[in-house]
């Protein structure tokens, strides 16, 4: 009866106060009010950054300033930014020729390349915009190429937008490009029609069979700016005769500057170290009497000590692997026992320690602590460093002296289908 009642004098309210509640609540019921047809935006997939030339400063557009010399800038430079925007329709399911290529064969290109030249990645996109008539979208780029040269002059210059801006996923892959990072948005892969997503696909991939750390510009540019750790990020070198994306290694930073890089081979131990799984590196590990075999790491796990020795830290790096025999080169070898393996085994954690030890004193001679040896002094010898380091450029100056043992046990788990 009370229900009866109360819905009675709901109904039999003024017309100006049912009114009233409607306007109250209409701004609730519009969920879509800021949508926008994906026919009205500029979607850009990609984005490569280059230092421009002489020769490039005619595709300036000058399109937020009156004139160059009214702009301060930290660096006398200016950027040669290029981006792939999606064509509505024409983004294919599938390589070229197949089915389901989608928007019309293969004579319809699928994106759009455009070259500008700016003093900022936000002066970019304004540029840009006075030559779309679609209102420029971020929301999937998900690849952000920058060319070595720019690495290694520094790459504050593009931190700050790609952090502040919103739209821009901190998921978003960030590479160093061997040359000219446009190239990587230019070149037709034979396995996809778009650039931009054959660069991504090959990117996740490699993290998904163990091959790359998941290093998204996120996670870069957080760890560039703490004080006991350096930034990596993956180095790509593109075959301009057939167009594949090649994974060279890891860029190595100090600060916000590339300093040096990595062999492909030095990824895994950097993960090794960084205990990230899955683990998918092949490695050859010579014998006696030139045998040699080939071994697949399947997990991998690490224990960092620290310690104060003599007034300054001693690290002891403990890592601890799984692996699979994969392949004995020589035929004739025969794994008859339990003592074999071991051989195997012992052989093995020597090659390992002595890419390790190779790779620590690379980072040590470039003052590139990319494995974060610095944030175990902050958090177990705090003391130490609020006395002794302080800053980051102090521990810069501290880390190539300082003491790291590494040791590596090593578990053959399976030596596959047979023995000899």
């Amino acid at each position: 009866m009370e229900k009866g009642r109360r819905k009675r004098k709901l109904l039999n309210l003024p017309l100006f106060l049912k009114g009233g509640i409607l306007l109250l609540f209409s701004p609730l019921l519009g969920g879509c009010w800021d949508a926008v047809d994906l026919e009205e935006r500029a979607t850009i997939l990609a984005l490569a950054v280059d230092e421009a030339s002489r020769d490039d400063t005619d595709l300036e557009e000058r399109a937020t300033y009156f004139s160059p010399a009214e702009i301060p800038t930290t660096k006398n430079r200016l950027l040669k930014v290029t981006v792939q925007i999606s064509i509505p329709g024409r983004i294919p399911l599938g390589p070229p020729g197949g089915e389901g290529g989608g928007g019309g064969g293969t004579s319809q290109k699928p994106v759009w390349v455009l070259h500008i030249v700016a003093h900022s990645l936000a002066d970019a996109m304004n540029s840009l915009q006075q030559q779309l008539s679609q209102r420029i979208f971020l929301g999937h780029l998900r690849v952000i190429v920058i060319s070595e040269k720019f690495a290694r002059t520094g790459v504050e210059d593009i931190r700050d937008f790609l952090m502040r801006t919103p739209q821009i996923r901190k998921n978003a892959w960030l590479v160093v490009a061997k040359g000219p990072a446009s190239l990587f948005l230019e070149t037709t892969p034979e396995l996809a029609r778009v650039p931009a997503l054959y660069i991504l696909d090959t990117l996740d991939k490699a993290v998904e069979i163990g091959k790359l750390p998941p290093i998204y510009n996120g996670f870069f540019f957080s760890t560039v700016l703490s004080k006991g750790k350096e930034g990596v990020l993956p180095y790509l070198e593109i075959n301009k005769k057939k167009g594949n994306v090649i994974i060279e290694g890891l860029a190595l930073f100090r600060k916000e500057k590339m300093v040096g890089k990595t062999k492909p081979l030095e990824i895994g131990a950097f993960m090794e170290v960084e205990s990230i799984n899955p683990a998918g590196y092949d490695v050859l590990i010579p014998l006696e009497e030139g045998e040699a075999v080939s071994v697949v790491v399947l997990s991998r796990q690490s224990k960092i000590e620290v310690r104060r020795q003599g007034g300054k830290p001693k690290f002891r790096v403990k890592i601890y692997v799984e692996a699979d025999l994969n392949e004995k080169l020589n035929p004739h070898f025969i794994i008859k026992d339990a003592s074999i393996l071991e051989k195997i085994e012992k052989a093995a954690e020597k090659e390992f320690e002595k890419v390790h030890k190779q790779m620590i004193k690379k980072t040590q001679r470039l003052k590139s602590d990319i494995f974060g040896f610095g944030e175990y002094v902050r958090a177990k010898l705090p003391d130490y460093w609020r006395k002794e380091v302080k800053t980051k450029e102090r521990w810069e100056e501290i880390y190539p002296e300082v003491p790291i043992e590494v040791s590596v046990n090593l578990t053959l788990r399976r030596i596959g289908m047979q023995a000899r």
